[in-house]
């Protein structure tokens, strides 16, 4: 009786974790967060690449829209990239980081004026 006990609670425990898995809110909850700094290094680096285009204008248009709250979510980077933001950031080598992490304070730099959002506000708020 003990095994058979075991079992089902392995069984009832099982299926507890799957079906947080498969929660359609752990998805929608990734969109609604904050990008990556290597999504922000890559939003960075494509906004650089426009910015003197006429697709640069547009884009600088939607990051600053995506800036009132200061941050970019992943709903809001794939509105403004048509991609999803990278989200293999835990498997950067740490050299990596802080190339992301100096990209993203650019980033903040260089929306600093439309965004209200300074570095150090940024440092600040987290």
């Amino acid at each position: 009786m003990t095994k058979l006990n075991h079992s089902i609670s392995f069984m009832l425990l099982g299926s507890l974790i799957f079906s947080g898995c498969s929660s359609p809110d752990r998805y929608s909850s990734a969109e609604t967060m904050e990008i990556t700094d290597k999504a922000y290094f890559h939003l960075y680096n494509e906004y650089n690449y426009v910015k003197d285009s006429d697709a640069g204008k547009s884009m600088k248009v939607k990051i600053e829209s995506a800036l009132k709250d200061h941050v970019i979510s992943g709903e809001e980077y794939k509105k403004i990239t048509g991609e999803n933001p990278s989200a293999d950031y835990g498997l950067v080598p740490k050299a990596d980081l802080q190339v992301y992490q100096v990209a993203k304070e650019k980033f903040f730099v260089e929306f600093a004026e439309n965004s209200k959002a300074t570095a150090t506000e940024r440092t600040a708020q987290k």
